[in-house]
């Protein structure tokens, strides 16, 4: 039977986008808009913040970034965190002003010095880069672990991954698997990955393999393509899970429609070991692990992580 070689490392940093990928749930009336504005216009920074909000998002207004960039900016002048924070995504990209990191940086600062858990990962994300501030991978550290503790799992994440390669701290596995499954019991694909991956190569804990398949499945059904592939591999070997040529096929077919390099060939591999009928079962519970993975990114985009600025 032949071998896949996979070659497993863990994903890169994630970076939130601030562009919008699908509007807030609950819309805004009209009504809702026009006493919004008139608070807004009476000077609360709160509502300020909100219209900013609405502009941004084109929610019961029409989508403008400029006037939305014009209300943030008010209620950030008054010392209103979210407002900052939103501020800061605006000139790091250019969302209704010209892009300047350097400003970006002094609002995000503004809020996360007031413990705004989204603001402090930003944070620690231009302290990781180096955008609009001196790259400093320990001041990263820093920042992420307040954003971290708070809950913030993209944060949690990223702190778990320098902790795997000794970034801006001593490298520790164990602290970086702490940091990988408070992310992944959140629900976040990228640590539930890194989770699978620790417990396959026994790195921070004891080597489990069967551990290692139920983190890579959760993961791989939120359509993370790197789960894809080693879920296809797990299969076709049968390590840690019941040896099946069908999964294999399904996972493998999958991990292709993800885009990882590598799957076509595999495939074409397990093709040539299947029977007809597990050709056909396989075929069968591609199409249906397809459907979950649309139901869940569904899921994630309603309940956007990072709502837009």
């Amino acid at each position: 039977m032949n071998r896949i070689v996979l070659s497993i490392a863990l994903a890169a940093l994630v970076i939130v986008s601030a562009t919008p990928a699908a509007q807030s749930q609950d819309a805004l009336s009209m009504d809702d808009i026009t006493e919004i504005r008139a608070k807004a216009e009476a000077g609360d920074a709160e509502a300020q913040y909100k219209l900013g909000r609405a502009f941004s998002y084109g929610e019961g207004v029409t989508q403008d970034l400029k006037e939305s960039f014009r209300w943030y900016e008010l209620a950030a002048k008054q010392g209103y965190a979210p407002a900052q924070n939103s501020l800061g995504i605006c000139y790091s990209h250019g969302r209704g002003v010209e892009p300047d990191k350097q400003l970006a940086a002094a609002w995000y600062l503004r809020a996360a010095e007031q413990g705004h858990i989204r603001a402090q990962y930003h944070m620690g994300m231009i302290s990781f880069f180096g955008e609009g501030i001196e790259q400093d991978h320990a001041e990263a550290i820093r920042w992420y672990t307040l954003s971290a503790d708070q809950g913030f799992a993209p944060a949690q994440y990223n702190l778990g991954t320098m902790y795997a390669r000794g970034q801006g701290v001593a490298e520790d596995d164990a602290e970086a698997v702490n940091w990988f499954r408070r992310a992944a019991s959140q629900g976040k694909a990228s640590a539930q990955y890194a989770l699978g991956h620790a417990f396959m190569m026994g790195e921070g804990m004891a080597e489990d393999a069967e551990e290692a398949a139920k983190w890579y499945l959760l993961a791989a059904e939120q359509g993370f393509g790197k789960a894809q592939f080693v879920l296809g591999r797990m299969y076709y070997e049968g390590k840690g899970v019941p040896q099946d040529l069908a999964k294999s096929y399904a996972w493998f077919d999958r991990a292709l429609a993800s885009g990882m390099e590598g799957a076509f060939n595999a495939k074409v591999w397990v093709m040539a070991d299947l029977s007809d009928q597990e050709f056909e079962a396989g075929k069968a519970l591609s199409v249906e692990l397809q459907a979950k993975i649309d139901a869940a990114k569904a899921n994630r985009e309603s309940q956007e992580a990072e709502p837009a600025p």
